[in-house]
């Protein structure tokens, strides 16, 4: 057993020996077409220009850390329902006020 833990601590480190150009190719392309769809989303947003280029900013600075952000303000931007699940039950969803005309 020590052997096998001992094999997968020496596979998981970052040597030279133990990077192959295939992966780290693969690894690349998928980041490239993960930021490509961050940054359309980035683009489809009701928001003004200046914070447009500030989440782009954001997300190629702190390439991990951008993207998780991101997509927690996309989901709770949207909708608090995914919640519900983690809430109990309980719809956090905000309801709208009504404006105008008489309610009953």
């Amino acid at each position: 057993m020590r052997g096998l833990i001992t094999f997968g601590l020496r596979f998981l480190t970052l040597k030279y020996q133990n990077m192959v150009p295939e992966i780290a190719v693969l690894a690349l392309v998928v980041w490239m077409l993960v930021l490509a769809c961050t940054f359309f989303s980035i683009c489809s947003q009701p928001i003004s220009r200046r914070a447009k280029w500030s989440w782009v900013a954001f997300v190629v600075m702190v390439p991990l850390l951008g993207g998780a952000v991101y997509c927690v303000y996309c989901l709770t931007r949207q909708d608090y329902g995914f919640l519900k699940v983690f809430m109990g039950g309980k719809s956090m969803k905000l309801k709208k006020r009504a404006t105008g005309g008489a309610t009953s």
